[in-house]
């Protein structure tokens, strides 16, 4: 089996395992996280993802997507980016 099998294996393993971990952890959102390393940040994005919305034609659409961002559970976030990377490496990486 070749490198780049055994590391796709691996992702979709951690994926997995990733996602039922955040069905056990349901409190832990990627904006909780954020809130208690430094909330001033958090305050700031939020502020620039308004002023954005305010501005822009279609705005208000860049900020409900970051508001669903800060919303979603950390361990189910990761394992979708576990999984966009396993899917990443097929496409882009030869045999």
């Amino acid at each position: 089996m070749s490198i780049k099998v055994k590391l796709q294996i691996y992702l979709i393993f951690l994926a997995s395992l990733l996602m039922l971990l955040s069905i056990v952890l349901k409190d832990l959102s990627l904006g909780k996280t954020w809130f208690y390393l430094n909330a001033n940040s958090l305050v700031g994005i939020q502020s620039y993802a308004e002023k954005i919305s305010e501005s822009y034609k279609y705005g208000f659409i860049f900020y409900d997507i970051i508001i669903m961002l800060f919303g979603v559970n950390l361990f189910f976030f990761s394992g979708i980016f576990s999984i966009i990377v396993s899917l990443s490496l097929f496409l882009l990486l030869d045999s």
